[in-house]
């Protein structure tokens, strides 16, 4: 075998490795028509850019954003000088940073910056810039453009399958000079002042290009090297019509021991010619990852930003140790607002409600580890109160380290258990039942020994636990109360299914039936719920009073028509659409109930046509908890499962044509309908696990052909129906 062809079978070696290590493997094969179909959607929709971002930081950013769920970057202007609140930038240069989710060191850190100037005219007009990033292939193109002068186009893209990036450049209307400028952050002691670790910058070895590699501490995991080669006939220095491409590799020590002399040899032995071999497999990635479900409705607005915001979690987050933390992967500084932490008491966890239900639960899972990571320290902290079990503090990082505080809420690891329950509800996995029920278990067991049962009044009840951060000895918190009830009823639903703890359902049921309820008050007449019985009664910012409807699913379209209506009430008092916290609650809470169709809709155009930024980011400090909120709710508008009743349409305009395509529901189905002229089309279901699947009929007052694999029929009929299944069994529902 010749030189050539061994360099590109490791190519593609490495490539298939990829596509275990960093997602979906193509295990099984993608269906033609949820391919078909979610090509022809999601190529529709492009992040668009009309000039070059200001990298804001250290909080949310404006860049533009590329990754792979490992390595990360962040494109944004240079800054020139610092004055005013922002620092003024240079518009004709690109500040080009680098991160790997799994660098920290108290915090998330950054990899290394290259600052890239290029030579326009300074007699002409200040260069223009526009850009667009395709979400269906993960592909940024762009240019930067001088008014009667050069115009820089270029084509940036990280791979999906490999720890690589690939940046294309060229110039027309003429050459055009740049200089680039690497830099690695160095460390510096607070206490002394001195330089530690290692911030090394050089040539590359073997190769036209540079050497980065970063060390927090000496000897320390958080160590990253970033190497760059150089391709192209055009000259170093100088664009021209001729392209040049810059490749990137990247590894970290975490990862590889080898990271520093591995990315050197990779980069430096890299071939040119194996390029489109990378981005084909890089676009396939994506097509898999696309075609896993899809949502089709009327308002592109919506529907431009639910697939921007699916495009983000899958180029954030697929490292399972390393999760995006609340600004995901990006942040345009080396010290992120908040360490780039993982916020209990909301924030990280919301980053990832609508990932099940888009049936993306690879990404879904990512989020588990960091909680399961820092059970030990967990302990400590609950021991410090003499309880047994689990305790969580409000922030906690990677690997099971964190902060102590509490802010005097009990509720954070019940918190952090909302997506596992997600995931087990919506998969039935005993694989994963397995994983995550010990987690369960020692937050029954802190639980238990924290309430108090009243026997007077027959109930049990929580104290001392702020339902805002430090607000107070508050008694019964609502979202406490409901997120206790979401906990022990799953802790039940996995001891059946390992067959373990028997021993403990008898007394797990009687709290259930036990809790306390939740506290309301009167307001114009109305009757709304209270933040808690005694202690905080109301919050003017956040959505506290919500939280047990969602993402506690305490109160749903089953509930008891007298809760429903206290929840509607709550709702129509905060009205908390655009809240800074509280909107990635409040939207999902509105649909769960089946909340005024018509208002929410309107509500979500108006988000996302006012509140977000280009980069699918809201324009606020906060960062990933923001992204799922459209996804989520439209998702919840279209199908949601109330105490294993399922709907379809339960919260969508009547008035508006819907279709979607393989949305995950709790007891493992896949729903696909389509909804137009007001009508249901059709519903089709795949069981995965064989449950019953109880629906409300879509057609009422008509009778339902039910059609499964294999062809057999059956006809049902009433207000709602509930029907036999078996293991990865389709059925096809019509109306007769």
């Amino acid at each position: 075998m010749d030189h050539h062809k061994q360099i590109t079978m490791n190519i593609l070696i490495r490539i298939a490795i990829g596509l275990i290590s960093l997602g979906q493997a193509f295990a099984a094969p993608v269906e033609t028509d949820l391919l078909a179909d979610s090509r022809r959607i999601v190529s529709q929709h492009k992040a668009v850019f009309t000039k070059m971002p200001v990298g804001l930081a250290p909080y949310s950013t404006d860049a533009i954003l590329l990754g792979n769920g490992d390595i990360a970057m962040s494109i944004s202007m240079t800054p020139l000088a610092k004055g005013g609140e922002r620092k003024k930038r240079e518009s004709g240069n690109i500040r080009f940073w680098f991160h790997k989710n799994d660098i920290w060191s108290g915090g998330a850190r950054s990899v290394a910056l290259i600052d890239t100037a290029f030579g326009f005219d300074p007699a002409k007009p200040d260069p223009q810039c526009s850009a667009e990033t395709d979400l269906y292939t993960a592909v940024t193109s762009g240019t930067l453009s001088q008014a009667g002068g050069v115009t820089v186009r270029f084509r940036i893209w990280v791979s999906a399958v490999d720890n690589m990036i690939f940046m294309e450049f060229a110039a027309d209307n003429g050459k055009i000079s740049y200089t680039m400028h690497p830099q690695v952050m160095k460390e510096i002691n607070k206490r002394t002042k001195a330089e530690s670790g290692v911030a090394e910058v050089r040539d590359l070895k073997g190769g036209e290009g540079i050497y980065l590699r970063r060390e927090i501490d000496k000897g320390s995991e958080a160590a990253v090297c970033l190497g760059m080669r150089r391709f192209g006939s055009g000259k170093r220095g100088e664009l021209d019509q001729n392209r040049q491409v810059f490749v990137f590799a990247m590894d970290s020590r975490i990862k590889n021991p080898n990271y520093a002399v591995d990315v050197e040899k990779k980069i430096s032995s890299y071939a040119i010619t194996d390029m489109p071999v990378q981005l084909e497999a890089h676009k396939k990635w994506w097509a898999a990852f696309w075609a896993e479900s899809y949502i089709e409705i009327p308002d592109k607005v919506i529907e431009r930003q639910y697939f921007l915001a699916n495009y983000l979690f899958a180029s954030s987050c697929r490292d399972k140790d390393f999760p995006p933390g609340i600004l995901g992967s990006w942040f345009c500084t080396d010290g992120p607002g908040w360490g780039n932490d993982y916020h209990l008491n909301y924030n990280y966890q919301a980053a990832f409600y609508s990932l099940y239900a888009s049936n993306h639960v690879a990404l879904g899972e990512v989020h588990d580890q960091p909680l399961l990571d820092f059970m030990p320290k967990a302990r400590e902290l609950a021991r410090k109160i003499d309880m047994p079990g689990i305790l969580y503090p409000v922030g906690i990082i990677p690997k099971g380290e964190g902060g102590a505080n509490t802010f005097n809420q009990k509720s954070n690891g019940a918190y952090g258990a909302v997506n596992m329950i997600f995931r087990w509800k919506t998969t039935l996995d005993p694989a994963y039942a397995k994983k995550v029920y010990p987690y369960f278990k020692e937050l029954t067991e802190f639980w238990e020994a924290y309430m108090t049962f009243e026997k007077d009044k027959d109930r049990y009840v929580i104290a001392n636990d702020s339902i805002h951060e430090q607000s107070g000895n508050d008694f019964n918190p609502i979202v406490s109360l409901a997120l206790v009830r979401a906990v022990f009823g799953t802790a039940l639903e996995l001891s059946k299914t390992l067959a373990v703890d028997e021993n403990k359902h008898e007394k797990w049921n009687h709290i259930l039936t036990h809790l306390s309820k939740y506290a309301t008050r009167e307001v114009d007449g109305k009757t709304i719920f209270r933040y808690s019985e005694v202690g905080t009664e109301y919050w003017k910012g956040n959505t506290l009073g919500i939280q047990h409807i969602y993402p506690a699913l305490g109160i749903g379209l089953e509930s008891d028509p007298e809760l429903i209506e206290t929840s509607i009430n709550t709702l129509d008092y905060m009205q908390r659409w655009f809240d800074n916290n509280g909107d990635t609650s409040f939207f999902p809470a509105a649909a769960y109930l089946g909340y005024h169709p018509d208002v929410i809709y309107e509500k979500l155009h108006e988000y996302v046509a006012t509140q977000y930024r280009p980069n699918g980011m809201r324009d606020n400090k906060h960062g990933m908890e923001k992204v799922a909120t459209i996804p989520n709710t439209v998702n919840l508008m279209l199908c949601s499962v109330n105490q294993d009743v399922m709907r379809v349409f339960p919260a969508w305009p009547k008035s508006e044509d819907a279709r979607f395509g393989k949305l995950r529901q709790f007891g493992a189905f896949l729903v696909t309908s389509s909804l137009k002229g007001g009508e249901v089309q059709f519903v089709k279901i795949l069981s995965e696990k064989g449950r019953p699947c109880t629906l409300v009929n879509p057609w009422p007052d008509r009778k339902v052909t039910v059609t499964r694999s294999g062809g057999a029929t059956e006809t049902v009929s009433g207000a709602r129906f509930t029907l036999n299944t078996r293991i990865n069994e389709n059925l096809s529902l019509s109306p007769q």
